[in-house]
């Protein structure tokens, strides 16, 4: 069922948030280890009691954890122009978007610097406890990233302008677009809304008589030095995010069904999307689903073969 975020204070720059395209994040592709081996190399040096393993073991979690944040930081964005950063600022970075509580990762990093920095060595229960809290991470931030919405459509408090906000990972942006297309009006707590209709056809492509300006009304980079800038902007997209965790069942509505659909795509296939969104200057990081095929297709030798 499609999420609304609709703002509780008059100071927020949006008066609501509704999802049109989400993805599933948008992974790392430029690492040799993943999160998972890391943290399986973590717990084979857990295994070893001697001081070397429990430091190992560590340094293993460390590598898993900063992997693990970038993976966050490059879903909404905030990886594109920070990516030199240090491990601390990036943390920053997490908070200011409103994405995770930091207390349990700064506790982490403190324990970090003391093996790296002060040469101390930690107990295999420390040690142990920093992997648990590590798998933890892992799956909190996996659900952060199980559905991230890359075009919302919006409605601008300033001006009371419809249009739509774009959220582009790979460039590290985010803008807004003004709408012209039908709309409808709500009330909710005794409140009235303007709402733009769905923009999108199941491809991808605009609704007939939709159109969306070229230039956007404003563009915000998601910079760290920025960070004041644009926190109450992204702030609201990270809240619908959260609006959504898993798959959803199947939604009838009166005159449609929705589904969710999830797709195994190939390396370069993904690293084509993030090309495509890199080069794309307006539009939406959208895949064309319209050429899918449903059910099973025949064996071609086996179709000759019942003909003969």
């Amino acid at each position: 069922m499609t999420q609304i975020y609709l703002a509780d204070d008059e100071s927020e720059p949006f008066i609501y948030l509704m999802e049109s395209v989400n993805l599933n994040g948008c992974p790392l592709t430029n690492t040799d280890v993943t999160v998972e081996q890391y943290l399986q190399f973590a717990a084979r040096d857990l295994e070893d009691a001697s001081e070397r393993g429990a430091v190992n073991t560590l340094g293993n979690i460390k590598r898993a954890l900063h992997q693990t944040v970038d993976t966050l930081l490059q879903g909404y964005g905030l990886l594109a122009r920070n990516r030199r950063l240090s491990f601390p600022r990036k943390l920053e970075l997490i908070d200011t978007a409103g994405l995770f509580s930091l207390s349990i990762l700064k506790t982490l990093n403190n324990e970090r610097n003391l093996v790296e920095h002060d040469y101390r060595i930690p107990t295999h229960a420390r040690a142990k406890e920093a992997l648990d809290v590590v798998r933890l991470w892992l799956l909190a931030t996996r659900r952060l990233s199980e559905f991230v919405v890359y075009e919302s459509l919006a409605g601008w408090r300033d001006d009371q302008t419809l249009g739509v906000v774009h959220l582009n990972p790979a460039l590290g942006l985010l803008e807004f677009f003004k709408v012209h297309g039908p709309s409808r009006v709500d009330e909710f707590e005794d409140k009235t809304y303007m709402f733009l209709l769905p923009i999108r056809m199941t491809g991808g492509g605009l609704v007939d008589g939709v159109e969306i300006d070229p230039q956007p009304r404003w563009s915000v980079t998601l910079g760290y030095k920025n960070r004041a800038e644009w926190q109450s902007l992204l702030r609201p997209i990270v809240a619908l995010n959260g609006y959504r965790y898993g798959v959803d069942g199947p939604v009838v509505t009166r005159d449609s069904v929705e589904v969710s659909m999830r797709v195994t795509l190939p390396l370069a296939e993904q690293e084509r999307i993030l090309q495509q969104i890199r080069g794309a200057r307006t539009g939406s990081p959208t895949l064309n689903y319209g050429s899918f095929v449903f059910g099973f297709r025949k064996n071609p030798a086996r179709a000759d073969a019942s003909r003969s």
